[in-house]
């Protein structure tokens, strides 16, 4: 995979993510921590399958009861 396909994820991710907290933070809101879990869930989920096909992600075998 091209590396300026994984940089452009890096930088979606880390916008979203830091654009998340500092929203958070101007309103300090009681359900701000959540806010920030679920967009640091989200950018997880959505870029996940550009970094799991280089290797980095997979430093252990899958351990679900299915797998042998």
């Amino acid at each position: 995979m091209p590396i300026e396909r994984k940089l452009a994820v890096e930088f979606v991710g880390t916008f979203f993510l830091v654009f998340t907290i500092g929203m958070a933070v101007a309103t300090a809101g009681p359900l701000a921590p959540l806010a920030i879990g679920a967009a640091l869930m989200v950018m997880v989920f959505a870029g996940g399958h550009v970094w799991a096909r280089t290797g980095w992600c997979r430093s252990s075998p899958p351990s679900s009861p299915g797998s042998s």
